[in-house]
């Protein structure tokens, strides 16, 4: 049998005038067309012609390719990354907007819904989800970047920060054109930013004490400096321990550190959460009191300067080690954080050298404010 079991495929063609595909008992496979033969006037004849086409190499192409697509498929749908295809979608107005046409499952859990859901929705829809929890102004702003990007053909790469549920979640989320079409990826970077983060606090904070370091403390300060309003007021702490030296010799570095980090903790507890603390270095510590006015941080200051002069028990030892505190308000004694560094600075050694050789100075004696 030439045509094995597609033979069938044979009887099909001539009666349907079809063309038909079927593959020989070879394996091979075989296009199949019927055309008739004109009826000759003179001689009465007329006929069919069957016209057999090799078309495996064809058929294997396709097949290689309807495996590959369902490969690419399956890999797409099972992929960490959040995945979603948008094809332009016209109206009966002939008005065009941007639909979802396909959405992978983590697509569907970086976006809080379903699957099937996200299908069809239009692909400002699409990255809202993606900014949910995100303030107003700031979601408007990318979904305008989104839109101009959509309009100029162009990409967009963002991150967000997800904090509508559940913990928050870090999501980059990658726009751009695929043909005609647009595609939006979503890579969870929450894992990158919570190491970000850590290298920032390491390099920002004091490995001892836990408050910030020098440049820690430069940086919040300035921030809030720059960002408060107007006609908002504030002051900033200068606190130098004045005997540590002394007790850091004796009693040796051990000591001297335990002595170093219940001072921060005293300054923690004595200042409020929201005041920005930082230890320069060394017996020294800076701390910005945002947001108040000259007689709130003058009762904040002294009610400090008698928490610092409380003996402090390490091991053993109980120690006595006072703080000089010089005190700067702003916007009356300096405008900028350089500026009321100074000013804060100088005021902290008049009071230093009021104490130095006294030994029964304490308690306000110990607070100076800037000229």
């Amino acid at each position: 049998d030439l045509f094995g079991t597609g033979a069938i495929e044979v009887y099909q063609a001539l009666d349907s005038g079809e063309p038909q595909k079927m593959m020989t008992s070879t394996g091979r496979f075989l296009h199949v067309q019927v055309s008739e033969i004109e009826r000759d006037r003179a001689m009465l004849r007329g006929g069919r012609v069957l016209m057999f086409r090799d078309v495996s190499d064809v058929e294997k192409a396709q097949s290689e390719v309807r495996k590959n697509e369902q490969l690419m498929r399956t890999l797409i749908d099972h992929s960490v990354n959040g995945i979603v295809r948008f094809s332009w979608n016209e109206n009966e107005d002939g008005d065009r907007d941007l639909r979802s046409v396909f959405a992978n499952s983590a697509a569907a859990r970086f976006l809080s819904a379903d699957a099937e859901d996200l299908v069809d929705c239009t692909a400002t829809q699409v990255i809202r989800h993606a900014i949910s929890g995100m303030e107003d102004d700031d979601a408007d702003d990318i979904i305008d970047r989104f839109t101009r990007a959509v309009e100029n053909g162009k990409s967009l790469d963002i991150e967000v920060r997800q904090k509508a549920k559940g913990p928050a979640r870090w999501l980059r989320v990658i726009c751009e054109p695929v043909s005609d079409d647009y595609t939006a990826t979503f890579v969870d970077v929450t894992d990158r930013k919570q190491k970000e983060r850590q290298m920032e606090s390491i390099a920002t904070s004091d490995p001892l004490t836990g408050v910030l370091n020098r440049r820690g403390f430069e940086r919040d300060a300035a921030k809030r400096l720059t960002e408060s309003e107007d006609d908002a007021t504030g002051a900033l702490l200068f606190i130098d321990l004045n005997d540590f030296k002394g007790i850091n010799d004796e009693f040796g570095h051990e000591v001297g550190d335990q002595l170093l980090k219940i001072a921060a903790e005293r300054l923690r507890k004595s200042l409020r959460s929201c005041d920005i603390i930082g230890r320069p270095g060394g017996d020294e510590f800076v701390a910005l009191v945002p947001d108040v006015d000259a007689e709130i941080a003058d009762r904040l200051a002294r009610r400090l300067t008698h928490a610092l002069e409380e003996a402090y028990n390490v091991g053993s030892q109980r120690l006595v080690c006072s703080a000089s505190i010089g005190l700067a308000l702003y916007p009356e004694n300096a405008s900028t954080l350089t500026g009321l560094l100074r000013e804060a600075d100088q005021a902290m050694y008049r009071a230093k050298a009021r104490s130095r050789g006294v030994t029964s100075i304490s308690g306000d004696d110990l607070l100076e404010k800037a000229m």
